[in-house]
């Protein structure tokens, strides 16, 4: 089956005054969340003293969906209004997550070492000082071999692979910072085209020697080294390539498959 984005959501962890609090909640797009690993911002970092340490969470967003396009443009146009103005606020300890869910659930292609690599690559040379301090923190800790893929049941990586899974039924990139508006907007087009771009490939050897449960009924088992022919893919998707229209499901929780 050709894999395929179905849905993303977005985490952002920051420091939010209570009128950008009200406008993102009046937006309808998502909802607050508490989140006990994030640090509240040093007094003098910045002027305010209303300001509250929350995750804003997005409901499961369609990919390829114009729907809503403009409640989540909006989402980041509000953020950047408050941020120069000093009522949004982040620092180390805060991150921007993107979930994506996918056609089919388990996309063989992506559920490999060799994606990790790529996706490393095309990070370091786009953005190129973000990979080697993130990785260098507790919570987006570098993969390092396709046992962690497979079988890893620790969230905290670059890429959450099983947990995600497990969850959300979503892969999850964690790598990236809480940052400015614009940047984390470039983030997610960013990931999206990198996924995109790694799954359009004509012909992709991928090793596949770990063993991995499906909803905890059963269990595939990936031959080594295994071949994905993706030349079908190539003229379905390429007059959407740079199309990024997406809308907000129905659904509360940040991602369904």
């Amino acid at each position: 089956m050709k894999t395929k984005i179905k849905r993303f959501g977005i985490e952002i962890e920051g420091e939010f005054s209570d009128e950008l609090s009200d406008q993102l909640n009046d937006l309808n797009i998502g909802k607050f969340v508490t989140d006990g690993s994030i640090r509240e911002c040093e007094e003098g970092t910045h002027n305010k003293d209303y300001l509250h340490s929350l995750e804003f969470v997005t409901e499961p967003l369609i990919y390829k969906d114009s729907t809503d396009t403009k409640d989540l443009k909006g989402m980041f146009q509000l953020l950047d209004k408050y941020y120069k103005e000093g009522n949004f606020h982040f620092n180390d300890t805060m991150g921007m997550h993107i979930h994506f869910s996918f056609i089919p659930i388990l996309p063989s292609e992506l559920w490999s070492i060799e994606f990790v690599e790529y996706f490393e690559k095309q990070l370091k040379k786009t953005y190129k000082n973000l990979y080697e301090q993130r990785i260098q923190g507790d919570y987006c800790r570098k993969i390092k071999n396709e046992r962690e893929i497979g079988w890893g049941h620790d969230r905290y990586k670059e890429i959450n692979f099983r947990p995600a899974y497990s969850k959300h039924r979503t892969i999850e990139f964690r790598i990236f910072p809480a940052d400015t508006p614009k940047k984390m907007e470039s983030y997610l087009w960013f990931t999206e085209r990198k996924i995109n771009s790694f799954i359009r490939r004509e012909n992709t050897i991928l090793s596949k020697s770990f063993e991995f449960e499906v909803a905890g009924k059963r269990k595939i088992t990936r031959v080594q080294k295994v071949e994905v022919d993706n030349r079908q893919n190539i003229k379905e998707e390429k007059a959407e390539v740079n199309k990024p229209p997406y809308s907000r499901s129905q659904a509360n929780r940040i991602i369904i498959i």
